[in-house]
């Protein structure tokens, strides 16, 4: 039996086609994350974007990371990922506005 040498049993850093995949499935995964969020709100459902944040700031991360031309293909993609943050920003906005117009006005009289 052949002995490994440590680069041989190291793991491997994934490549440029391997990174692509990956920051492909996680515009895939938020994108659906997003989605998901649009339907609950729908729905009058609380919502919890807390990690977003996180999520996006290490998708850059990535996008940054990887070769010029592979990350200018994503381009279309990720400009519908902005798309579907905007709307979620209004619907949000929209559904504050709304929950705004229920409430007692300040100082008047509570209904």
């Amino acid at each position: 039996m052949k002995a490994e040498s440590p680069e041989e049993s190291a793991p491997q850093e994934p490549g440029p086609q391997e990174s692509g995949r990956s920051v492909e499935k996680e515009i895939q995964a938020i994108g659906a994350a997003l989605g998901h969020a649009r339907e609950r709100l729908g729905a009058g459902e609380l919502l919890d974007l807390s990690a977003l944040d996180g999520r996006i700031g290490r998708l850059c991360t990535q996008i940054e990371a990887l070769p010029t031309e592979r990350a200018k293909g994503l381009r279309t993609r990720v400009m519908g990922l902005i798309d579907d943050l905007s709307l979620l920003a209004r619907l949000i906005e929209v559904r504050l506005a709304g929950l705004r117009a229920r409430l007692p006005q300040a100082g008047g009289p509570a209904s």
